[in-house]
C-alpha cells in the first residue's frame, strides 16, 4: 500500500529483535543526521501491496531518519520503516566508535563556518531530477566551489550548471572529520586547494606556499588580452626571482575547448592554468563579477579580494598588477 509521502509502506508483521546495549539512540540520531550510516540492513522481510518484497538482509540506502520513521531507498523505491528493523543503530555505533573526540565532535554548524574542513568536492546522498530529464545519481561525487549560508554550491559537467544542496544532502560532514584530524597550522583554505585541484599538467599546480593568488581571466580573441599577456609573463617571470608567495592562475574564457588549446599553444603562459572542462569547479574564479576582458582579481589563499578591475573599466588589469608587485615588497 502507499503512504500519505507517496512511498510504499510495509505491511504488518510480527518479528522478535534481539536486543543489544548500543551508545547511541535513535533519538540522537535524529538530532546528529551526520552520524547516520549511508546503508543499512533489513532485519526482517518486507511485503507490499501488489506483490513487491524487501528480503530479509537486503542492503538499502539511507535517505533520512525523523520522527515518523527511517526513510530508505531500495533502488525501486522509497520506504519508511521502524529504525529497529533495521540495523541502523549498530552500524551508526560501528562509525562513532572509529572517530576521535574532534571527529565526534564536529557537526555540521561548525564545519560550515571553517573553509579548512570543507573538501574539494562531495558526494550526493540523494539523486536529483530536472525538468529537462537530466539527472544526478546518488553517490556522484561533485566539485563543491562554495558554502552559501547553509548551502552548498556544486559543479555538475554531466547537467553543465551550478547546482545548490542541502548539507545533509551530502557527505560534507564525513570527508570534514577527515581532515579535523590534521594539525589547525597545517590546515588550508579552500579556495586555493579547489582552484589548486584544477590546475593542469605542464605548469605550476601547487597553491600550498602562495600568500597572493591573481586570478586572470581572458581569450585568445580578446585584443585587451593579448595585450596584456605579454606584460604579465615579462613581471611573472621578474617577481618570481625574488617571490615564491605568489602564483598566477588563468582562466579561460574561450569559446570552445579548440579555443583554449590554440591559445595555450600560442601563449606558453609560464604560470598555472585551469583546465578548461574544470572552469566552473575552481570555486567561484570563474564566475565573480566582470564585465570587460581581461578580468583580474589579486586575492588571498581564502579567496577574498585585494584588488580587482572595475566593471566599469576604472581599473585596468595593469593597475591589479602593481598591487600585487607592491604587495609583494611588503611581504618580504
Amino acid at each position: 500500500m502507499i503512504n500519505g509521502l507517496g512511498m510504499l509502506a510495509a505491511a504488518p508483521l510480527v518479528v522478535c529483535v534481539a536486543s543489544a546495549t548500543t551508545s547511541i539512540t535513535v533519538d540522537e540520531l535524529i538530532e546528529r543526521p551526520d552520524l547516520l550510516p549511508t546503508e543499512v540492513t533489513a532485519l526482517r522481510e518486507f511485503r507490499f501491496g501488489g506483490g513487491d518484497t524487501i528480503a530479509e538482509g537486503a542492503t538499502m540506502r539511507v535517505v533520512s531518519l525523523d520522527a515518523a520513521g527511517l526513510t530508505v531507498d531500495t533502488g525501486r523505491f522509497l520506504f519508511v520503516c521502524k529504525p529497529e528493523e533495521t540495523d541502523l543503530v549498530s552500524k551508526a555505533d560501528a562509525y562513532v566508535s572509529t572517530l576521535s573526540e574532534a571527529q565526534r565532535e564536529l557537526t555540521p554548524g561548525a564545519v560550515l563556518e571553517d573553509s579548512t574542513l570543507w573538501p574539494t568536492s562531495v558526494a550526493l546522498a540523494n539523486g536529483m531530477e530536472f525538468t529537462n530529464g537530466a539527472r544526478v545519481e546518488p553517490g556522484t561525487e561533485l566539485p563543491l566551489r562554495a558554502v552559501k549560508g547553509a548551502q552548498l554550491e556544486v559543479y555538475s559537467s554531466s547537467v553543465g550548471s551550478v547546482l545548490a544542496v542541502a548539507v545533509e544532502d551530502t557527505d560534507l560532514v564525513r570527508r570534514a572529520r577527515e581532515l579535523v584530524e590534521t594539525p589547525t597550522e597545517e590546515r588550508r583554505p579552500h579556495f586555493s586547494r579547489a582552484v589548486e585541484a584544477t590546475l593542469s599538467d605542464g605548469g605550476p599546480a601547487d597553491l600550498s606556499t602562495a600568500e597572493f593568488i591573481l586570478l586572470y581571466r581572458g581569450s585568445a580573441a580578446c585584443p585587451r588580452c593579448s595585450r596584456f599577456s605579454p606584460k604579465l609573463k615579462k613581471a611573472y617571470g621578474k617577481l618570481k626571482k625574488d617571490h615564491d608567495n605568489f602564483e598566477v592562475v588563468f582562466l579561460s574564457e574561450d569559446r570552445s575547448v579548440a579555443d583554449f588549446n590554440a591559445h595555450m599553444r600560442d601563449k606558453s603562459y609560464p604560470f598555472a592554468v585551469v583546465e578548461y572542462d574544470k572552469l566552473y569547479a575552481a570555486a567561484d574564479a570563474r564566475t565573480r563579477e566582470g564585465r570587460l576582458m581581461p578580468i583580474v582579481y589579486l586575492v588571498r589563499p581564502d579567496g577574498s579580494v585585494i584588488d580587482h578591475t572595475d566593471v566599469n573599466g576604472r581599473r585596468q588589469a595593469e593597475d591589479v598588477l602593481k598591487t600585487l608587485e607592491r604587495e609583494l615588497k611588503k611581504s618580504s
